[in-house]
């Protein structure tokens, strides 16, 4: 009976390592710069688009600054709720199906074994995205793009 005790014990012990090492992935530096660098490109590639450098007048050049700005911004936090959405498992179930089903066309359906639905939820959640560093560098540029439309207002 102790034995089994301490069985149970060491189980619970492992399964909290194991959560404590997956939720305290902090950020990570390089991911936080590659989505600053994604957000700088597609600001870039905006202010390109609308002329920037041709403009003379500060007015549109702030306005033309502060649309591309918030794009990047808007991109950002739209992709890292993609990612949460997919982390949290709201579309596990359709994917699951939708893959299934695609694998009854093949031949060697019957033979091979298949995947629980357990077990492709536990393997799809085993690597999670980086949705904390696609908030903040989204949330980045929308607070630039919110300080160029006050700087706008007041010219």
């Amino acid at each position: 009976m102790e034995d089994k005790e301490n069985k149970d014990i060491r189980e619970i012990e492992n399964n909290a390592v194991e959560t404590s090492k997956t939720a305290n992935k902090g950020l990570k530096p390089k991911k936080l710069l590659v989505c600053f660098a994604v957000g700088a490109v597609i600001a870039l590639a905006l202010l390109l688009a609308k002329g920037v450098f041709d403009t003379q007048d500060a007015k549109d050049i702030v306005r033309i600054v502060c649309d591309a700005f918030f794009a990047a911004g808007a991109i950002l936090l739209v992709a890292g709720a993609l990612v949460w959405t997919f982390d949290n498992g709201i579309t596990d179930g359709l994917t699951y199906s939708a893959r299934t089903m695609l694998n009854l066309r093949k031949k060697d359906y019957e033979t091979n074994e298949r995947e629980s639905y357990s077990a492709y939820r536990e393997r799809k959640h085993k690597n999670r995205g980086t949705v904390k560093e696609f908030l903040i560098s989204g949330g980045a540029y929308f607070l630039v793009s919110v300080a160029l439309l006050l700087v706008y207002n007041n010219l």
